[in-house]
This record gives C-alpha cells, structure tokens and sequence, in this order.
C-alpha cells in the first residue's frame, strides 16, 4: 500500500458512498474523446545514464574508454517526450498507443542514438482484445545481443467487470476543481475518495503532492459504455521516491517521464479515424523507424 493512501476497505466504503450520493445512473457515453499524455525525464538524471550506457558499450567493445562521450544538449533532452500516450474513447471502441523513447548507445558503435518502443492496446467494449507489441528501448541497445524491432501481435481477453450492467453513478459535489493545462479542467482521485469518504461520515483526505494520483477529466472523469467504466486521466502525478527517501530520476532520469504525464491535447466530441482502431491502423504506427540519429526531431 502506498503511503499516505487510504486502505482497502475505506476506499470501498468511500466509492460506496459516491454512488449512494447520486440517485441518477451515469449514462452510456458514445462522443468520442481523444487524449495524449507526454512525460518528460530529469535531465541531469538523463545525461547520467547515456554516460553509463556509453561507457559499458565501450568497455564491451573494447574501445578507448577515455574518448569524450558526445551529450545532447540540455535544451533538447528537455524536451524530450521519454513517454507519449494516447489514449482513444469512440462508444464501444476504445485505443491506447504509447510510445518509449531512450537515448542509449547504438551496439554498432557505441554512439549516442534514440531508440523507440512502441506498444497499443486497442479492445471493443467488452468483446474483444487485440495488443501489438516491440521490444524495450533498452533490448534493442543491447550490446551483446540486440532485439530487432519485431512487431508482435496478441489476441487478448478484455477486462469485463461491470459489463452488462448498468453503470454506476458518480457524484463530485465538493470535489475541488483543477487546472491541467491547455484549457482542461480535472479532479484527482484522492479528492474524490476523500469527498467520499467525508460524506460517509469518515476522516479523508485528498491530494497533498505526497503520495501517487491521477487527475481526471472533470466533464467526464469516468467514460462508460455496456456498463464498463474507464477513467479518463488527462495527467498523473509521482514523487519518485526511493524507499530511502531519495530522488530516483537524479540517477534515472527517465524515471520521472513514467510517473508524472503532462496533458498535451483533448479533443471532445471530435471524429476519430476508424483506422485508429483496426490492425492495419496499428501496423502502421507500430512500423514507424526505432532507431533515429539525435540529430533528428524525435
């Protein structure tokens, strides 16, 4: 259990509570919602790690260990989106394309290159699966025996709770109202469960910068459709802790890209290409280049 976060049974009894304080059921949602998400690294953390990966390759290679190790700028490592997602709501259809972006030596010959994995997870409401998969950014920079940038496809089981049934109700009466960037509103769970939980007559809390959250969207924090319900998260929020207190993404930079998403855009209620949905749609976005010289825009 995270710290700072409420127990098992409180959450239960709290959500329990959000539903009794509604007495109307959350509609089934059909306007299309498009969402992107980006996380950005520490950069010094960043540079920390290029020089660990380019001074391993180099002493594998049995190259001069001394050579200076070529750095992106500080301007460019900053901007640079280490995690993108995407995330599609379209009725029954319902899309995730992420993509991974390191800054690791190239096996070849140990020079700085942007390795790209990319991944999507892509279901029909509670009937079908279907995931697309590569290697980790760090599997195909591996020195002695790289992975090639193979697209695998899964047919897989949707998550299927709540299908069938109708959808429960939410009420955020209370639940204080946040500013994520580019016009968008959005509420953190904590502060629903903690409005929760106050309204069932329990001590709660709400988001205090301490412990993991995420926001979301606060005209439709939940998008719902055959009585599965999803959240709709515009950003998230991590510390970066280490159990001893300390500040992982100082040594891994990238750390701090995976827990701490940034809304980059939100279309509501544009239409969304059927493409973006089907195999061919995902081939497509699978089969973009994995290894890019960091002269290039990533």
């Amino acid at each position: 259990m995270r710290s700072g976060m409420p127990s098992a049974l409180s959450m239960s009894l709290a959500l329990a509570a959000v539903a009794a304080c509604s007495m109307q059921a959350q509609a089934q949602n059909s306007n299309p919602l498009q969402i992107r998400r980006l996380g950005f690294g520490n950069v010094e953390g960043m540079k920390k790690n290029i020089f660990s990966s380019v001074a391993g390759c180099r002493l594998v290679r049995k190259l001069p260990a001394d050579a200076p190790v070529p750095m992106p700028p500080d301007e460019y490592l900053a901007k640079l989106p280490v995690i993108e997602i995407e995330e599609l709501f379209n009725g029954k259809q319902w899309a995730e394309y992420g993509t991974e972006r390191y800054i690791l030596a190239d096996p070849a010959n140990c020079e700085p290159k942007l390795f790209v994995s990319r991944g999507v997870t892509t279901e029909t409401v509670c009937a079908s699966r279907l995931q697309a998969s590569q290697p980790r950014a760090q599997e195909m920079a591996s020195i002695e025996s790289p992975k090639p940038p193979t697209v695998t496809f899964k047919d897989g089981t949707p998550r299927t709770k709540g299908c069938g049934k109708p959808a429960k109700p939410t009420d955020l009466a209370g639940v204080p109202v946040q500013d994520a960037g580019k016009g968008v509103k959005c509420v953190w769970q904590s502060d629903i469960v903690g409005a929760a939980m106050k309204a069932a007559g329990m001590a709660g809390g709400g988001h205090d910068g301490k412990s993991d959250d995420f926001c979301l969207y606060a005209r439709l924090p939940y998008y719902t459709w055959n009585g599965y319900r999803r959240d709709v998260v515009v950003k998230t929020f991590s510390t970066n802790k280490s159990l001893a207190g300390g500040d992982i993404s100082e040594h891994f930079g990238e750390v701090k890209a995976a827990g701490n998403l940034q809304l980059e855009s939100l279309n509501d209620g544009s239409g969304i290409s059927p493409d973006r949905f089907t195999r061919a749609g995902i081939e497509a976005f699978m089969n973009q280049p994995s290894k890019l010289p960091l002269k290039e825009k990533p």
